[in-house]
């Protein structure tokens, strides 16, 4: 290729010199110089035609490459062009304005081209938001290596010519919306060079092809989030190459097998989210290089193999969600490297044994909900690094051992639903004494709190005490939930000096005092249900993105205006900016949203949300004292799913705002003394599945929509004033108080127009008669003729009925007579 270009210089120069001397010889000629310099131009001319002409017919007989170099750079710009033409949507126009012209493609964005023969050699256009779909043309980029279009919005099949060529490399298709099967022969024909494949987070589907198996060059493959279906190919024990399989979140089944054993290269195993069956392959305990192992969400049962305590390199370990049973093998404590072991969910049994305390790099284990018993070994506070523990939803019982406070990296600890005592308190971090005792009450722990604990969950046991007083100035509690307990006290105003702190629950305990508004401004959950709060409300502060605040069934008192609802912002969506919730990503890797599930009530009954999402706004004052008006300014919460006022003193009207919460499916206004009509603003809202306004003074129509009059009468019922459906009340003939009470204001805009018409009216006539004497002569003459008409008929019925009087008497009189 390269002597053929310079071939090709050669021919190009010497085409240059003929010409410029055939031009010379025609200047000469012009000027009629000698014959012997005209001829020696014409001799220079033809010498250069001559050598041009030879040159580029020795290019095209002995070097087939430049002929060829020029086809070939013409058939990847086809190639671009095609793929350009499938683009339905390119937000940023960069393919619009930079795939265009007769240019160099190998300058156009995204596009990398062999030095030696410019022949593309790469395409990356990932993220860049397009959308379209993917032309079969794209096989015909003969030298492409590398293909990425990852993270970007391509629909339809993968064309089969992609899976043709012969030096792809890395084929990177991830995050779009592709729709097809895989071939049959994929691997069997061509892609013998391909080392990476990644087609994750698509809509792929049918089964994985056996002949994959052949792409043995292989070291990374994910097919992570598609539609994959059927066994998983003992063939894929081929790839020895591998370093990452992942084929999670399909819908794969049957056995995992074994033949995985053979990828001695493997580092990360990904099956998790899938429908496997079938025991832990022991196999397993072969991949001495796996330092990742997820097969959790599944259906897998036995026991765990104790060749799993093999994997010395092991350093996040996923079994959740399966059926497993039996014990954790004894093995699993003695692996050096594990940081993250997740055997939740699952029916294991047995004790946790004390020889935990020797892996010295776990950071976090999740035991919750299994079949666990016996006590919380003490040798966890030797982990020094530890984060978290989570051990919900156990038959676990004693009480917490004083080394957890030991534990200054903690910041997690998920204790809840077990058959814990004790009592609740706290001493310094630290602290080199502790006390156990038995008492009347049962055991009395006394144990280190740390005050760097993110993650404090402790509901559903039956712990006694106080919640501490003496958390740190340092604190980084994030949750505190210590609901479904026996606690006693107060709300510790330390609790201010945790800044982060996002999630308080104490729902059913017995803790005393006023509404606790040291409270810091982190706060995104409060639940106060069911304790001994009382007084009026008088914080001078707010939450910006509080979400749940449940301080039902307490004793609050006064109004509930304190509360600045204005800037409750994570109860509002604005248009232009985004709603900030809690990172599900990070919630995910504790186990619970908001840390453990909450219980709310919604039409009298208590709904137990064991995963809330972060849509879920939710306000619960009922069951309290607070009287005075409704807040209009609850209705800017336009984020606000639940209300519940209900069982208070409230009066005044339901503010007509009410109808701008869109997103409100429940309402319980019941038991107030709320006066006025529905709005009819509320018929318009859509996503209304429960309302209740029963037991109010409230009057006028049941506004008519689309959700109103499906609920039941029970919804409206006590309310003496309301009529129409789903009451058996007609409105036709409203009682004598519903039209005072609702056209009061009616009435006296009548009586007002009434007046202005009389007093235009007679203001005008009476102009006019004083400054027009012909009108005024003629009105009166036309009055006098009027009224002398008005006494003749008058006269004349006088005599005719004194006619028919004097007639009736004479034949009275003659009757008598006869």
């Amino acid at each position: 290729m390269t002597r053929g270009l310079g071939a090709l210089y050669w021919a190009g120069l010497g085409y240059k010199c003929g010409l410029g001397f055939l031009i010379k010889g025609h200047n000469l000629h012009s000027k009629v110089l000698s014959d012997r310099e005209i001829e020696w131009g014409y001799v220079f001319a033809a010498a250069g035609y001559a050598l041009s002409l030879g040159i580029l017919s020795w290019l095209l007989l002995f070097c087939p490459s430049f002929s060829s170099a020029n086809s070939d750079i013409n058939t990847d710009r086809s190639s671009l062009i095609a793929f350009k033409s499938r683009i339905s949507f390119d937000p940023h126009n960069i393919l619009t304005k930079n795939w265009s012209g007769e240019g160099c493609i190998c300058r156009w964005m995204g596009v990398t081209c062999d030095s030696r023969y410019q022949m593309v050699t790469q395409l990356n256009i990932s993220s860049m938001g397009l959308a379209g779909t993917i032309p079969p043309e794209i096989g015909n980029l003969s030298f492409l290596v590398s293909l990425d279009i990852s993270n970007n919005s391509f629909h339809g099949p993968i064309p089969h010519s992609i899976f043709n060529m012969s030096f792809l490399q890395v084929l990177n298709l991830r995050i779009n919306s592709l729709s097809s099967s895989l071939p049959d022969d994929i691997c069997k024909h061509n892609l013998h060079r391909l080392k990476y494949l990644r087609i994750s987070y698509n809509e792929l589907y049918g089964e994985i092809p056996s002949s994959l198996g052949q792409c043995s060059k292989l070291e990374y493959l994910s097919l992570y989030n598609n539609s994959f279906s059927g066994h998983v190919p003992t063939q894929i024990g081929n790839l020895t190459l591998l370093q990452l399989l992942n084929l999670g979140a399909n819908y794969l089944s049957g056995i995992i097998p074994k033949e995985i054993s053979a990828l001695a290269n493997l580092q990360k195993l990904g099956m998790s989210i899938n429908n496997f069956s079938g025991p832990v392959p022991s196999e397993i305990g072969n991949l001495t290089m796996l330092q990742i192992l997820y097969l959790d969400s599944n259906t897998l049962n036995g026991n765990i193999p104790e060749e799993i305590g093999g994997l010395t390199n092991l350093q996040s370990l996923g079994l959740s969600y399966n059926r497993l049973k039996g014990p954790l093998p004894s093995t699993i404590f003695s692996m050096p490297s594990l940081q993250y072991a997740d055997f939740a969910f699952n029916e294991l049994s047995g004790s946790l044994s004390r020889a935990i305390g020797n892996m010295t790099s776990l950071l976090r284990i999740g035991l919750e909900f299994n079949n666990f018993t016996g006590n919380i070994p003490k040798e966890i506070g030797h982990l020094s690094n530890f984060e978290r523990l989570s051990m919900s939803g156990n038959m676990f019982s004693g009480s917490l051992p004083r080394e957890i406070g030991n534990l200054t990296n903690m910041c997690g600890l998920f204790l809840h639903s077990n058959a814990l005592s004790g009592v609740l308190c706290s001493h310094a971090v630290r602290a080199q004494h502790s006390d156990v005792e038995e008492g009347q009450q049962g055991i009395h722990a006394h144990f280190h709190v740390s005050p760097f604990i993110l993650y404090r969950v402790l509901p559903r046991n039956n712990m006694t005490g106080w919640i501490p007083d003496n958390i740190s100035p340092n604190c980084s509690l994030k949750t505190l939930d210590v609901s479904h307990n026996n606690l006693v006290g107060g709300v510790p105003l330390s609790l201010e000096n945790c800044t982060s702190l996002e999630v308080m629950n104490v729902r059913n305990n017995h803790i005393v005092g006023n509404f606790p508004c040291m409270l810091p401004s982190s706060l995104r959950l409060l639940v106060l249900r069911s304790n001994r709060f009382h007084g009026e409300i008088t914080c001078q502060k707010s939450w910006p993105s509080l979400q749940i605040i449940d301080i039902a069934s307490n004793n609050f008192s006064g109004k509930i205006n304190p509360f600045n609802f204005t800037y409750w912002r994570g109860m509002v969506l604005d248009r232009d900016a985004e709603l900030e919730r809690i990172n599900l990503g990070v919630m995910a890797t504790i186990g619970y949203y908001y840390g453990n599930e909450v219980t709310l009530t919604i039409k009298g009954q208590e709904l137990e949300l064991v995963k809330i999402w972060p849509e879920f706004i939710s306000i619960d004052f009922s069951c309290n004292n607070f009287h005075g008006e409704i807040p209009v300014e609850i209705g800017k919460l336009n984020s606000l799913y639940l209300l519940n006022l209900s069982h208070n003193a409230l009066t005044g009207r339901i503010p007509k705002s009410f109808g701008k919460l869109r997103q409100l499916g429940s309402l319980d206004l019941s038991m107030n003394q709320l006066t006025g009509e529905i709005p009819k603003e509320i018929a318009s809202l859509t996503f209304l599945v429960v309302m209740n306004v029963s037991h109010n003074k409230l009057v006028g129509e049941i506004p008519i929509g689309n959700q109103l009059q499906t609920f039941s009468a029970d919804s409206f019922e006590g309310n003496t004033g309301l009529c129409g459906l789903p009451l058996n009340i007609s409105c036709t003939n409203p009682s004598p108080r519903f039209v005072e009470v609702e056209s009061d204001r009616e009435i006296e805009w009548d009586y007002v127009f009434a007046t202005a018409g009389y007093v235009v009216g007679l203001g005008g006539f009476s102009w006019v008669l004083l400054l027009c004497p012909s009108f005024r002569y003629k009105y009166f003459e036309k009055v006098e003729d009027v009224f002398e008409e008005i006494f003749e008929c008058c006269q004349s019925r006088k005599e005719e009925i004194d006619g028919v009087v004097r007639n009736q008497v004479r034949r009275d009189n003659s009757g008598d007579e006869a």
